[in-house]
């Protein structure tokens, strides 16, 4: 999937002469997009409007993650590995949610240096916060 959105931030850029990689990430446009795609699926009429929305929101979080120029499989694989580490002791929730164990490690810190290493690695110092 993240091969796709790629796909278009290359073919966007290139009709708008702009370089690959090198934007930061936009709170405020990428909450709103991702936000008209929720009101889509809470105002869904069937399960195909409802996958369209969910699949849209997806789609603009990995295309505006695309083009930052990191690579998100190995920030991915901590998200999704510490995720798992939940099915050890965490619980059920009345809402449906697994939750965390008291002494679950959030992937935080992990996630930190690996940013940082691909920010120095490629050259991407536009990510950082003035």
């Amino acid at each position: 999937m993240f091969s796709n959105c790629l796909e278009f931030t290359k073919a966007r850029n290139s009709k708008l002469g702009l370089e690959n990689g090198t934007s930061r990430i936009d709170r405020k446009f990428i909450t709103k997009m991702v936000m008209d795609e929720l009101e889509e699926l809470k105002e869904a009429k069937d399960v195909t409007e409802e996958v369209d929305a969910l699949l849209d929101a997806t789609y603009y979080i990995l295309q505006h993650l695309s083009n930052t120029g990191l690579d998100i499989m190995p920030i991915w694989n901590l998200i999704h590995r510490a995720n798992m580490t939940k099915f050890e002791k965490g619980y059920l929730d009345e809402q449906g949610k697994w939750c965390k164990p008291k002494d679950f490690v959030p992937p935080d810190e992990d996630i930190r240096k690996e940013i940082t290493r691909q920010i120095a690695e490629k050259n991407l110092k536009h990510l950082f916060l003035d």
